[in-house]
């Protein structure tokens, strides 16, 4: 690292991870944060994990079979396998931390025991290969230093936390944004049936799936917003509000995503045809179900399915 650069090597990986939406809700409504030390997030995979196991389940005292360590942490792999990862990379520990200056965190080997000490900032322990056996006992006032939070001012007694300092930026935001769906419905009308959602009492009746276009959701907005004169992150509030009442397609049990359903768009051309009237075409032939989950799944269509959606008019 360089300044603000970060240089990688050329065997670096990078690793994109993808967490859910309501990780990010958490971060931003929840009252308080769970604290882990700074120098665990350096510790490899398995150690981490191994950790996170502790915190959950040791509050004085804990031992257990190793292979129910192994079935909790590594089940897809083979346990002889696991209990020679899981100690060379506890030892890797002292290496990876070494200029980190982490004193709640060490390991050691005794060959001749064939035993594993360890101390995981906080959690002292031993794993036994030879009886494959795992014993730990939590130091519960170095457990919250090694956080860096004192126990008295954690918000729970039992975990280090820290109170959610973005919760009281947002919180008013938050909570207007709470009423919002209730005061809308009241000025702007819609119906809600299983697959769609229709705002009545315009022009036109607007009609909108989960699988709606970003040019139908736009067009949508539009004609709200022009029609009731409100602004347009209230419609979209709206809009999106009503989506989340609305279900996906399900045939033979098998869920609709909006991937497979633009598969199924692509391969008979219907790009121009409202979706919504797309959906309600698909609904109306429970015989042709399984054919329909044959190509969004796999691509291929049956001869039936084909004349079934060529002889229509849309």
């Amino acid at each position: 690292m360089k300044g603000d650069d970060v240089i990688f090597g050329k065997d670096s990986m990078i690793y994109l991870i993808k967490l859910p939406d309501d990780v990010f809700t958490e971060l931003l409504t929840g009252k308080y944060h769970f604290v882990f030390p700074q120098a665990s997030l350096s510790a490899p995979g398995i150690v981490f994990s191994l950790y996170l196991r502790f915190r959950s389940r040791v509050k004085n005292t804990f031992s257990e079979n190793l292979k129910t360590t192994w079935t909790a942490l590594s089940k897809g792999s083979e346990f002889k396998d696991f209990k020679i990862s899981i100690k060379s990379q506890i030892l890797k520990v002292n290496r990876k931390l070494k200029n980190i200056q982490d004193s709640f965190a060490y390991s050691s080997y005794d060959e001749e025991e064939d035993r594993l000490t360890f101390n995981l900032w906080g959690y002292h322990g031993f794993i036994c290969f030879k009886e494959n056996y795992l014993s730990v006992k939590c130091h519960e006032k170095e457990m919250f230093a090694a956080c860096k939070v004192h126990k008295n001012d954690s918000l729970l007694k039992n975990a280090p936390t820290v109170e959610n300092y973005l919760r009281t930026i947002f919180e008013p935001e938050l909570k207007l944004e709470a009423g919002l769906p209730r005061n809308i419905s009241k000025l702007i009308k819609s119906f809600v049936s299983k697959y769609n959602v229709t705002y009545e009492d315009i022009n036109e009746d607007l009609q909108l799936c989960v699988y709606s276009t970003e040019r139908e959701l736009y067009k949508t907005k539009v004609a709200l917003v022009d029609h009731y004169h409100t602004d347009e992150l209230i419609v979209q509030k709206k809009i999106d509000h009503d989506l989340t009442k609305v279900n996906f397609l399900c045939f033979k049990g098998h869920t609709i995503t909006k991937s497979e359903f633009s598969t199924i768009v692509d391969y008979f051309g219907l790009d121009e045809i409202p979706t919504v009237a797309v959906t309600k075409f698909l609904t109306r032939f429970p015989s042709l179900y399984d054919d329909l989950v044959m190509l969004a799944v796999d691509g291929h269509a049956s001869d039936q399915l084909i004349a079934k959606f060529e002889n229509h008019s849309w």
